[in-house]
């Protein structure tokens, strides 16, 4: 378990824990509007809510295309805010249909990362970030149970979230005050 394999995206700050829980079992299944499937599982201590994002199922070029339209974006080749994403995308490919690539990218640059899967799931009513965020698992509230999942964040992505959520929310966050609570 020590050596478990973990994926991220070099454009994310996410991590996703791709080994199946031991001694689980799979109790439900099903697929979400932003491509991600989610899974739970019976596991011996406690269930289990297990993330597969869509951009987890891409081929080597479809990652090779995420990676050269992000570097258009972040070197300010392509600019605006909602439709950049997928602008970036279409300058980098002349495949008809970018559409799942600029997704993955708008969620990543514009949007709140996978917790925009976890947003889509109409099941889960609230999603926690804990600190120390890079050590412990994001945890989501689905019909009244806080369950554990195989996401993490990066302490970059930590800062990225909570600098974006302090600005939408108008709220303080702090060393001193550590806890911020918004809805988005």
């Amino acid at each position: 378990t020590a050596l478990s394999p973990v994926v991220g995206l070099t454009v994310s700050d996410w991590h996703v824990d791709t080994q199946t829980p031991a001694d689980a079992t799979l109790t439900e299944a099903r697929s979400l509007e932003t491509g991600a499937t989610v899974r739970q599982y019976d596991c011996p201590n406690r269930r289990r809510y297990v993330l597969s994002p869509a951009e987890c199922g891409f081929s080597d070029e479809e990652i090779a295309l995420l990676a050269a339209a992000f570097d258009r974006l972040a070197d300010g080749d392509v600019t605006g805010t909602t439709r950049a994403p997928a602008r970036a995308v279409r300058a980098e490919t002349e495949r008809s249909n970018p559409d799942e690539v600029s997704a993955v990218l708008r969620k990543h640059t514009r949007g709140y990362g996978l917790l925009e899967d976890f947003f889509a799931d109409t099941r889960v009513s609230d999603v926690f970030v804990s600190a120390p965020a890079a050590e412990n698992p994001v945890r989501v509230q689905v019909e009244g149970e806080i369950l554990p999942t195989n996401v993490s964040i990066a302490p970059a992505g930590v800062r990225a979230l909570a600098s974006r959520f302090r600005q939408e929310s108008g709220r303080g966050f702090s060393t001193a005050d550590p806890t911020l609570d918004t809805s988005v």
